[in-house]
């Protein structure tokens, strides 16, 4: 069994869509994606976009 440990590190609203950044640790990629949904669908459809602290910082 693969152990995943999500932390959310900041979260805002850009543009109309949730952003959500965490540490990312043993997470698979897709892991993200799941997040994405499962947040979206728990908010009535709202766009979600999961990054990990790497994708927030780049430019």
């Amino acid at each position: 069994m693969n152990s995943h440990s999500v932390k959310i590190v900041h979260s805002e609203v850009v543009n109309g869509q949730l952003v959500i950044v965490v540490q990312r640790r043993g997470m698979m990629r897709n892991t993200l994606a799941q997040i994405e949904r499962a947040v979206s669908e728990a908010l009535g459809g709202a766009r979600v976009a999961v990054l990990t602290e790497a994708q927030w910082q780049a430019p």
